[in-house]
């Protein structure tokens, strides 16, 4: 998924080690991708990232949340 976000294996690895549940590693890069793509950091684009990481359930999830 982070690649599909655009970050390089470095910035996964940082994610990874500085954060030890699975679900802090995720809210990691999902901070780290808004902050970097500030007015591009959409849920439209976010479920692109995940219909091409082959998670469209997870995009179907997205979608369903409130704004």
């Amino acid at each position: 998924m982070a690649t599909y976000l655009g970050f390089i294996y470095d910035q996964v690895i940082t994610f990874d080690t500085d954060n030890h549940s699975v679900s802090e590693k995720v809210i990691a890069m999902l901070g780290a991708w808004k902050q970097r793509q500030t007015k591009d950091a959409t849920r439209s684009n976010l479920m692109k990232a995940l219909e091409k990481a082959g998670r469209k359930d997870l995009a179907e999830e997205v979608c369903s949340y409130q704004e």
